[in-house]
């Protein structure tokens, strides 16, 4: 299963590589990217992440979702959870 289309360089929390209209295989790799300060995936048209920046917010989310039988992909950021949902 494919979440990120592809990745890009970013400085603070924007895009400095373009990818809106850039074919996939013109993306970075995760590889290439991991090599680089800062990065951030470019979703695949059929996910949606859900970001909670905020433990609190966070901690809520995660009790919810899998109490409501929803699956997701749950991967721990550097300041709380990101959802993902096909």
């Amino acid at each position: 299963m494919r979440y990120y289309r592809g990745y890009v360089a970013t400085k603070g929390k924007k895009s400095i590589d373009k990818f809106k209209g850039v074919p996939d295989e013109e993306l970075r790799t995760l590889e290439e990217a991991k090599k680089l300060d800062s990065y951030g995936g470019v979703l695949a048209p059929d996910i949606v992440l859900l970001d909670f920046d905020k433990p609190e917010d966070s901690a809520i989310a995660y009790d919810i979702i899998p109490s409501l039988g929803l699956r997701c992909r749950i991967s721990h950021s550097s300041r709380g959870y990101h959802f993902l949902f096909r």
